[in-house]
């Protein structure tokens, strides 16, 4: 209960990412929300159900909004119902549960393919995603008067072509809210370039995972606050989240020894004991979202001077946040200029500071 409480309590996580249906880290056997026996279809959705979801993680998302009321969701599918898919493997309800989803993305990682984990085995092509969008999703969220978000993509930075061409085509962007981002390759920048072209279209940056055979505290603080943390905001993006929350000390539960085998969560949660490890990934999180809120907006600030990365937010009170990076080895003095208001600092190297300022 006390992490429940750190992470979704009105000083900190404000956006998080869940699941519709299965993923690839799960301690149950892979499955959708409209499973059908081999050889059987359910084109009009009469078997649809969340019972599964009722039974593993609903429970855990109203413990936390019971916390946090202003928690805002992005759900996102691993894979389509098997009975759609030639391998034959692998929208209400949870309103009805009081539950409302602001966001929703078409596919999480759509060009990725792995055998023995929940894809859509068939790599979704824009071409798809896009007439997805245009022809039947779009729509039908119009017609029944569904607000969440639609957002596009949700994979890689260099896919950068692939949200491009969806946006290209008006008839599927006035559907599209924003555009989804990973980490995992291609260049950090890159959501900025695609906001110079669409600038009324908003960005996400919705996963990355650490990696355990890094264990070096400092070098994992360095680059989340350097790659995610200071520099995604800085190119636009609303969210920034880490996938997982929690895992065992073994990296589990994952459905297929094909899953990442050491992937680091935010709470390692021992599966023996009552123990748990916060890792470094839950104090950056925590140090951001101390000064961070979800009103705030982005304002300029000097940024990539002698080492130094930095990101700065202002609240509608006029309260201005400023979070600083020194990327380098030794200690750095700087300065902060609020409004003609000079406050100095030395930042220890390989280290990260808040600031705030009221007028």
């Amino acid at each position: 209960m006390e992490n429940t409480d750190y992470i979704y309590d009105t000083n900190r996580v404000s956006y998080i990412r869940i699941t519709m249906g299965g993923s690839d880290f799960q301690a149950v056997p892979p499955y959708t929300c409209d499973y059908m026996s081999n050889g059987e279809t359910d084109f009009q959705m009469k078997h649809f159900s969340i019972q599964k979801d009722r039974e593993f993680f609903i429970p855990i998302i109203k413990e936390a909004l019971s916390l946090y009321p202003s928690l805002k969701i992005v759900a996102t599918p691993w894979s389509p119902p098997a009975w759609i898919k030639s391998t034959n493997t692998l929208y209400g309800a949870y309103k009805a549960e009081g539950i409302d989803i602001n966001a929703i993305t078409i596919q999480n990682e759509p060009r990725h393919q792995a055998s023995g984990y929940p894809t859509t085995s068939m790599t979704m092509s824009w071409q798809i995603q896009r007439d997805l969008i245009k022809w039947h999703m779009g729509p039908l969220f119009r017609q029944i008067n569904v607000n969440t978000k639609i957002l596009i993509l949700n994979h890689n930075w260099d896919l950068q072509g692939y949200p491009g061409n969806i946006l290209r085509d008006n008839d599927a962007k006035q559907y599209v809210l924003g555009v989804a981002w990973h980490c995992y390759a291609g260049d950090k920048s890159e959501p900025e370039r695609l906001h110079s072209k669409f600038s009324n279209i908003d960005q996400y940056f919705t996963e990355c995972s650490g990696y355990a055979g890094s264990p070096n505290f400092k070098g994992n603080l360095v680059w989340n606050f350097d790659n995610l943390f200071l520099h995604q905001p800085r190119v636009w993006a609303k969210t920034v989240l880490l996938w997982n929350i929690a895992l065992d000390q073994n990296h589990d539960p994952t459905v297929q020894v094909q899953c990442c085998k050491d992937c680091r969560c935010v709470v390692t949660v021992y599966s023996e004991s009552d123990r748990y490890q916060k890792e470094v990934e839950y104090y950056i999180i925590g140090h951001m979202t101390k000064v961070v809120k979800t009103q705030d907006v982005r304002i300029d600030s000097t940024d990539n001077v002698n080492g130094l990365r930095s990101v700065a937010f202002e609240n509608p009170l006029g309260t201005i946040a400023v979070v600083v990076l020194n990327t380098q080895d030794q200690n750095e003095q700087f300065a902060l200029n609020f409004n003609g208001v000079r406050y100095s600092y030395n930042l220890p190297g390989k280290s990260v500071a808040s600031f705030l300022y009221s007028p």
